[in-house]
């Protein structure tokens, strides 16, 4: 739209300019949460304590290049060499984290991972916290099986950290589903390619319409749950995980009333964190909130273990209140 907007000034096309201009302004708010504009200058002040948060669906630990040679799991590498103070994972088998020998998981990783990470909680569902700092609370908001949610109370230094996990209702297509997605976006256009299109498009059509809807429509009603208990939720907050749910979408909207969206904050130009059967969504966020705390920088990981990137957040929150950030 900018673009268009200065090719019909240089055109000197008032009107459609106009136009373009009034639509831009219109639109402003959805364009910054799509792409935003940051400039990372912040940095933590005297008195405030850095520290990181990694949110991560990791696919059960499996490797998404089912062709590897690695000779360890990458995730688990990769966790180990990003070193944020606080993990924040999706898609952990209930029930224990680690599993020695699973998907090249070995027992120098989990060694590594214990000892990094002292103070660990994994759910009833699929989620799991590791942290540096201790962990004084925990409460499980929801372990049906359509979503996850786990709220945790971490101590930084003194200071009271409200951490929510949450993992949303997924679109659950089955890997026909998928199939069928991908033939149909495939730019291998033979005549086979194309009759096999054409006779599966309206069931494609239906199926993913229907699918799709009951999603949307069930992650709406997690949102709403989850926003009315952050409501009553004092301090310093920070929400994260995978939200199956991209910017401006409605479920994003009811959490983003409550809290503020980290990468619209901190971040510049637009990104994605699924990447799976030509899915290119930025479905994973971070939000937070409060007085003594600020984000300072976010970055999309570059990793490809997994279905999902990570996301590693730098946070800046004040530990001593009585200071006035001074």
């Amino acid at each position: 739209m900018t673009i268009g907007l200065i090719l019909w000034v240089v055109a000197r096309k008032w009107v459609m300019t106009s136009i373009m201009f009034l639509a831009l302004i219109a639109t402003y708010n959805e364009i910054m949460t799509f792409s935003p504009i940051n400039w990372p200058w912040a940095s933590a002040n005297d008195g405030e304590k850095e520290f990181s948060v990694l949110t991560y669906n990791v696919m059960d630990f499996s490797d998404f290049d089912e062709n590897t040679q690695a000779k360890q799991n990458r995730t688990i590498d990769f966790i180990l060499n990003k070193d944020a103070d606080i993990l924040c994972l999706q898609e952990v088998r209930p029930g224990g984290a680690f599993e020695l020998g699973k998907n090249g998981i070995t027992k120098e990783q989990i060694n590594s991972i214990n000892h990094k990470y002292p103070h660990q909680w994994t759910g009833h569902r699929d989620l799991c916290v590791m942290s540096k700092f201790p962990i004084t609370h925990v409460r499980t908001i929801s372990t049906v099986k359509s979503y996850g949610c786990d709220l945790y109370e971490i101590n930084i230094e003194g200071k009271t950290l409200t951490l929510v996990n949450v993992h949303l209702q997924s679109i659950g297509l089955s890997m026909t589903d998928k199939e069928l997605y991908y033939n149909i976006t495939s730019i291998d256009r033979t005549q086979e390619n194309i009759d096999s299109m054409k006779a599966n498009i309206k069931s494609v059509r239906l199926k993913l319409l229907s699918k799709l809807g009951d999603a949307f429509r069930e992650r709406a009603r997690q949102a709403k749950r989850i926003r009315d208990i952050l409501s009553n939720i004092d301090g310093d907050i920070i929400l994260c995980g995978d939200f199956n749910d991209t910017p401006g979408s409605y479920a994003y909207r009811q959490v983003a009333s409550q809290l503020h969206d980290a990468y619209r904050d901190c971040a510049f130009g637009p990104t994605i964190t699924y990447h799976d059967n030509r899915f290119y969504f930025r479905i994973d966020h971070v939000f937070y909130r409060g007085d003594d705390l600020k984000v300072l920088e976010i970055e999309r990981c570059k990793n490809n273990s997994s279905d999902h990137s990570a996301i590693f957040t730098t946070f800046a929150i004040n530990i001593h209140p009585n200071n006035n950030h001074l």
